[in-house]
């Protein structure tokens, strides 16, 4: 015995696989992405945080005195004057040298100030990235270079 069977609702069925892979597809992207975002490359920091202590010293400088910062530990007193914390020690770099009589005077890591000036420490991020600037007091001329190395990346809390 042969049974003829209704065909005429199957076409549906069919319909819906195309929509539920289309919404597969999308859930897995959606989840991709967001595992990309989490745990991606991190922000590089490095160029505006050297800016943002480059403009701190000059403020710095201009507020309190460059003669009051030279007087005892250097890093201990940008630390105490310039509201600077232990991180300068670190990952940071201000490196003072006077034009006049070449006195050198630096907080951080010295080695930094090489660092900075290799062909394409800019984009690699193991290097740091510094801002060189020059200061004036009236009388006398300082060459001040701010670096950072410090590579900022989101951790989950």
């Amino acid at each position: 015995m042969i049974v003829k069977m209704n065909k005429k609702g199957d076409g549906g069925d069919v319909m819906m696989f195309f929509a539920f892979l289309f919404l597969i597809i999308i859930i897995l992207t959606g989840l991709w992405l967001g595992i990309f975002a989490f745990f991606g490359d991190g922000y590089d920091f490095r160029r505006a945080e050297a800016e943002i202590m480059a403009d701190k010293i000059s403020n710095c400088f201009g507020e309190k005195g460059i003669s009051k910062l030279l007087e005892g530990s250097f890093t201990e007193q940008l630390k105490r004057e310039c509201g600077f914390n232990d991180n300068i020690e670190k990952e940071r770099l201000v490196y003072l040298r006077n034009l006049e009589d070449e006195t050198e005077r630096f907080a951080g890591v010295l080695d930094y100030k090489n660092q900075c000036f290799f062909e394409g420490a800019e984009r690699n991020r193991n290097y740091p990235v510094c801002v060189k600037f020059e200061f004036s007091n009236g009388e006398e001329r300082f060459e001040v270079i701010t670096g950072s190395k410090a590579n900022e990346r989101r951790r989950a809390a």
